[in-house]
């Protein structure tokens, strides 16, 4: 389910194709394969019915492999194991994978056909790589894309380019010795379950245009401490941040709009929360625990959330000194359960 289907079939069979293949290894002049980045000895080419497959041998004994689809679609995936695609139209060029330590070299040229790489991809052996501890990436890279770098247990140290405008569903899944990363300005979207299981990310800054947390994506980063730009985000998705037991006391969400079911569910550090005065809705069990002391709310409307949402969460809610009644005079905020009786939540003007 993580992995796109068709992506994975595509590898297999560009997989078969080069291992069944019986030709000799060729001279890279030949079949018109080089790169200023790399020291290729020889390449090996056969054809199957998704295109051209490349396998280059390059002078450390590493081989990479190059899938071209159609006229100039092209699949890359790194070092001991390459492949990729080029977009037709413009030229570009995307990698899925790699053996060890990886330095992904901005262009490729196939068949005296020159392709920028614009994306990462982990179809092929880029995850679940064991013994990958370092990426440096070129600033031609536009996109990581799905599970380019998942279950990659021994990353530490890898580089997002200025360049890159997306981070894909999974792109860092478990990599559980990553401890911080930059992501830089030019990131507007980060999809579902991004960093979800790095259980020593202790940092991480957010984009200021990035719109939305997706769900899962901090999921079970139990060292996540510092979450920088926070401030900015306008909607977090379910189970954000579920189960990140040592985020700080306090969150500010300024910008704060949706708050989608169970997003900080289990974060048993967090005691004050502040929701800024846009927030319209919030989720089933986002703030269902005890040991939450306040909550903040600048909205001048009460926030659409259910009875249940809050249930025994026995915080104090501060409010605009104008809305109060409003918020008293709302079940789902004035009221909470405790050892199964209902009691009046302390409701305060803000100072």
């Amino acid at each position: 389910m993580k992995k796109k289907f068709n992506f994975i079939l595509m590898l297999i069979v560009a997989l078969v194709m080069v291992g069944c293949n019986s030709n000799e290894p060729s001279n890279n002049n030949e079949n018109g394969t080089e790169s200023s980045n790399l020291d290729i000895v020889s390449t090996n080419k056969v054809t199957n019915l998704f295109g051209t497959v490349y396998e280059v041998i390059l002078k450390d004994g590493n081989r990479m492999y190059f899938m071209v689809s159609g006229n100039s679609d092209v699949i890359m995936t790194g070092y001991h194991r390459f492949y990729g695609y080029a977009d037709e139209e413009n030229d570009n060029f995307a990698i899925y994978g790699y053996k060890d330590n990886l330095i992904v070299p901005s262009t490729i040229k196939l068949d005296n056909q020159e392709y920028t790489i614009v994306e990462v991809q982990g179809m092929g052996n880029i995850s679940d790589n064991n013994h990958l501890t370092s990426v440096k990436l070129p600033e031609t890279i536009k996109k990581i894309g799905n599970s380019a770098f998942s279950h990659c247990i021994a990353l530490k140290e890898i580089n997002i380019p200025s360049s890159v405008l997306e981070i894909e569903d999974f792109a860092f899944e478990n990599c559980i010795q990553l401890s911080t990363i930059n992501i830089p300005s030019s990131v507007l979207k980060i999809e579902t379950s991004a960093f979800e299981n790095c259980i020593q990310l202790s940092t991480i800054n957010l984009p200021s245009k990035l719109y939305e947390i997706p769900s899962y994506c901090f999921q079970n980063d139990s060292n996540l401490l510092n979450v920088e730009g926070i401030k900015n985000v306008k909607k977090i998705g379910s189970d954000a941040f579920s189960k990140c037991i040592s985020l700080p006391s306090t969150i500010e969400l300024d910008s704060i709009e949706q708050i989608v079911w169970y997003s900080f569910e289990g974060c048993t550090n967090l005691r004050t929360i502040v929701l800024g005065p846009n927030c319209s809705e919030i989720g089933t069990g986002s703030f269902e625990y005890k040991s939450l002391t306040d909550i903040y709310c600048y909205a001048a409307t009460p926030p659409d959330v259910s009875h249940f949402d809050l249930g025994s969460a026995t915080f104090t809610l501060h409010v605009p000194a104008s809305a109060i009644n409003e918020y008293k005079e709302s079940y789902s905020w004035s009221w909470y359960q405790d050892s199964g009786k209902e009691i009046e939540r302390t409701i305060v003007p803000i100072e």
